[in-house]
């Protein structure tokens, strides 16, 4: 009996199977009649070999999740199920044709139908990103086309054969994936594919249909990833020049060998190719992304493909063309990434000051750790390699190079140092007094070098030369601290910033009479160009805008339009992590993204992955029932909002309305969550409901908004503990939930405390104090408190109860301890300590990166993974703005 016959005869009371429309690697497409509804149907039914490798019972509960997607670009899924061993599923007859049936027809595609197409397929992809589904087998075959519109089809269905079947698959000779659209990672057979690999495939379909042949091709599987690993796509533009070439530049980043080299979302793509414009943002710098890589002069590819190749710091990033009229000069794009070369044992780009460029931008300055002692290293871009300059050990960040561009100044302890480029030994310029946490440097033309320290309110200035101190200039009165120090060019003035609060003002002070006046903008830092006829921005939500400046009145005078986006750091670094040089060239410290993972741990360090896509977890808890977990996605040190991922269905769901939320905690009934949030200006508490964005309510204590981080629930529900900086540091408060009293300070000695939990008996309360010189895990009673004992040695962090009891756990470095506990003298004592595990999952002395369930075995954790810090240098870059701003965006 065939495979139709035995389908037909197996699904006769639900389906009549009409004819066979086809047969691809994995499935078998059959027209149907749903004999229930009265309509047509495609049902694709799974080669008899391979369902048998399967099994049927995991693979209609992977694909399950799959039906869960509900978006006009996806084909839905109607039925599953198995028949006769047969497994099958049904989805709509689409009554227009492939993509593939299209381009067998017309071979190219107008450009404006395969952007179209993109950006509905990309609409689609990100629909399902959002939800952790990932397609892996994009491809012309698997998007449909009705009515002028695209229909992304077998949704999931390669991720459900590979959950499935795991290494069953190699006896089925089959393989997931197409050659010419898969991913570098997934040619490689690597276990985690995220959704950057659909954003390759995609790519890899849009260049098709605008080249009218895929990326690579050859006559074999072998041939075709062996090109695929080993080259790079032919630039569009050389095949045809009508396509634009931001679209080029979106297509070729998307098809980066490195995931971290495309774009992070489907929706950055879709975006890309509608963008015009060389500095649209810090996701269009990335490699390969433009035309002019083909036009690059020789000896600049040399140097950036030997830059590239050592391991210390400057992997190229690609090129891009200026807009037209830019003087016809090209862009370099690359960025710093401070790992592998000279002994370097982690990155280390100082948060206040990452780098410094010199005057004519040909040379970078950045902090970096050979054998783990942080140097001052230099960069000429025209060379491979950096120089460390010798007696620059233990720098603190904070440099600035001379005007000459001969010497670099920089923080080391509590001195303010000169490097001479030449080698010759460094010489000190000042020593400082107090904090040596320098905020903001300048070294204006001329000998004199003016500075901030952090928490002093007056800026420093003193004679490069002859270490001669000169008078200080105090800051406004209404100023606590100052933001960058930006040179305006031919005025005496510098443009600085103060930020307190929701305020952002910035100023103009005057570095010879001690005059300040306030400009009228919203930033958190400004930056004169090299002409001084206008003036860089930098925005709280990361980004920097361009506007035209008159350095007469010191004001804007006109619009401002954005030029880049992805700044890292946090709003008080922001304005020092921009140089901008009197060539301009312009660097910037990028946001860093680091590649984590929710996991469940085992008490013996046996390691699951839970499901969800690699991204910036941060402050995990599971639901009271542990089929959801809570947490914050934070990129750097930019805070995020609260998302919820459902383990059961496989879902991902937003539950906060803003970016700047942290620190979730479940309700006792699982109904709501509580977070700090910074949306109001100083950090409060909110709460909202977990089934409806947009409930997100200010938590009241007798009316009035409680101020502090979220810190832990009790476990019978009643009441919130939450954190604050007192007068005595960091302090610990409670209050009950229903707002029917004033919060009171529970933990308030002269010390820090954090991080406190209650256990499940609500007999104890468990906490990290830094009494003892050091953060050590201490307990006393609940609610009485009183006496208290140390049950951590040697260091502790992140207390969390055993909800069985008995049992207390704690963080000591990489290493996970369990302490058992025994009542003694009325308060627990520590029995026995023992490492459960240790590893690279993410900490914080402030609140457990870690959540324990309710048996005790299982803990959810946030396993670190790769990051990056890049400083992103751009050559030739201000014209181009300046050009962006006079078409007005």
């Amino acid at each position: 009996m065939t495979t139709q016959e035995r389908l037909a005869q197996a699904l006769a009371d639900r389906y009549r199977i009409e004819r066979e429309l086809g047969a691809g690697g994995m499935a078998t497409v059959y027209l149907a009649h749903d004999l229930r509804h009265d309509r047509d149907v495609a049902i694709k039914v799974l080669h008899p070999d391979l369902g048998a490798a399967l099994g049927g019972e995991r693979f209609l509960t992977e694909i399950r999740t799959t039906a869960r997607l509900q978006h006009p670009h996806i084909l839905p899924l109607l039925d599953s199920g198995e028949a006769d061993g047969l497994l099958f599923y049904v989805m709509p007859l689409v009554t227009g044709e492939t993509l593939r049936t299209r381009l067998e027809r017309e071979k190219q595609l107008p450009v404006a139908d395969a952007v179209q197409i993109t950006r509905e397929v990309a609409d689609a992809l990100h629909h399902a990103h959002e939800r952790g589904v990932v397609h892996r087998d994009i491809k012309p075959e698997n998007i449909l086309l009705q009515e002028g519109h695209a229909l992304v089809a077998d949704f999931g269905i390669a991720l459900a054969v590979q959950t499935a079947g795991g290494q069953r698959m190699t006896q089925t000779g089959l393989s997931l994936g197409t050659p010419q659209y898969m991913s570098p990672e997934q040619a490689m057979g690597e276990r985690t594919i995220d959704a950057r690999s659909d954003i390759y495939a995609l790519g890899a379909v849009t260049y098709e249909m605008l080249a009218g042949e895929a990326p690579f091709t050859g006559p074999s599987v072998q041939a075709i990833v062996a090109r695929l690993l080993a080259e790079s796509p032919r630039a569009l533009g050389a095949q045809r020049k009508s396509v634009p070439e931001h679209v080029e530049a979106a297509v070729m980043q998307a098809l980066e060998k490195l995931p971290a080299d495309r774009f992070a979302t489907a929706a950055e793509f879709a975006a890309a190719l509608t963008t015009t414009g060389a500095t649209i943002g810090a996701t269009s710098l990335r490699p390969g992304a433009g035309r002019a890589a083909t036009g690059a002069s020789p000896r600049t590819v040399m140097t950036l493909t030997g830059i590239a190749a050592v391991s210390l710091l400057l992997a190229a990033w690609g090129w891009l063309r200026t807009p037209t009229g830019s003087a016809g000069r090209d862009s370099v794009a690359f960025a710093v990434d401070q790992t592998g070369a000279l002994g370097i044992t982690r990155p280390n780009i100082s948060g206040v000051v990452p780098a410094a460029l010199s005057p004519d931008g040909r040379m970078l300055a950045f902090v970096v750790r050979p054998v783990d002692v942080p140097m001052l290293a230099i960069q000429r871009l025209d060379q491979p390699t950096p120089t460390v300059l010798v007696g620059t050990e233990n720098v603190d960040g904070g440099m600035v190079f001379a005007p000459d561009g001969k010497s670099v100044a920089y923080v080391q302890g509590r001195k303010l140092r000169r490097a001479a480029l030449d080698g010759t030994p460094p010489v000190d310029i000042t020593t400082m007094g107090g904090l040596t946490q320098v905020f903001s440097i300048s070294w204006p033309p001329g000998d004199t070098i003016y500075f901030t320290i952090d928490g002093q309110r007056v800026f420093h200035r003193v004679i490069a030369s002859s270490a001669q101190d000169l008078a200080a200039i105090p800051y406004p009165d209404s100023v606590a601290t100052f933001n960058g120090l930006q040179a305006v060019p031919g005025t005496p003035w510098f443009l600085t910033a103060s930020i307190s609060g929701l305020d952002r003002r910035v100023y103009a002070v005057n570095r010879a009479t001690s005059e300040s006046r306030q400009l009228d903008v919203n930033a958190t830092g400004a930056i004169p160009t090299p002409d001084g006829r206008h003036v860089l921005l930098v925005k709280s939500n990361q980004s920097v805008t361009i506007a035209p400046f008159d350095t007469k009145t010191l004001s804007v005078t006109g619009p401002e339009v954005r030029v880049l986006s992805e700044l890292g750091g946090n709003e008080a670094q922001n304005a020092s992590s921009v140089a901008l040089s009197a060539s301009g060239t312009i660097a910037y410290f990028a946001r860093s993204r680091r590649e984590n993972q929710l996991v469940e741990v085992a008490r013996s360090g046996a390691l699951r992955v839970l499901p969800g896509r690699p991204d910036s977890y941060k402050d995990p808890r599971w639901s009271p029932d542990e089929s959801k977990v809570s947490f914050v996605l934070s990129d750097g040190e930019v805070i995020g909002a609260v998302h919820v991922d459902d383990l059961r269905a496989g879902t991902r769901t937003r539950i906060s309305s803003d970016a700047m939320d942290l620190y979730p905690l479940w309700s006792q009934d699982g109904k709501e969550l509580f977070f700090a949030s910074l949306r109001a200006g100083p950090i409060g508490v909110w709460r909202t409901r977990v089934d409806r964005l947009g409930t997100d309510t200010a938590w009241t204590i007798k009316g009035t908004a409680a101020r502090g981080h979220t810190a832990a629930i009790a476990p019978d529900g009643r009441t919130l503990l939450y954190r604050v900086t007192g007068t005595n540091g960091l302090d610990v408060y409670a209050a009950p939930i229903d707002g029917s009293e004033d919060g009171r300070p529970i933990l308030n000695s002269p010390y820090d405390e954090m991080a406190p939990d209650i256990s499940r008996d609500q007999r104890w309360l468990a906490y990290v104090s830094t009494e003892s010189g050091r953060d050590e895990v201490y307990v006393t009673a609940w609610p009485g408190l009183g006496a208290r004992r140390q049950i951590s040695s040697g260091g502790g962090d992140e207390p969390r109860w055993n909800p069985k009891g008995g049992e207390l756990f704690y963080r000591n470095g990489d290493a996970l301890i369990a302490v058992r506990l025994e009542e003694r003298d009325g308060l627990p004592a520590a029995v026995r300590r023992d490492t459960l595990f240790q590893g690279a999952y993410r900490s914080q002395v402030r609140w457990a990166q870690y959540d324990v369930s309710a048996d005790g075995q299982r803990f959810l954790m946030i396993r670190e993974g790769a990051r990056k810090d890049p400083v992103v240098v751009i050559t030739n870059w201000l014209a181009g703005a300046i050009e962006t701003l006079e078409r007005g965006g």
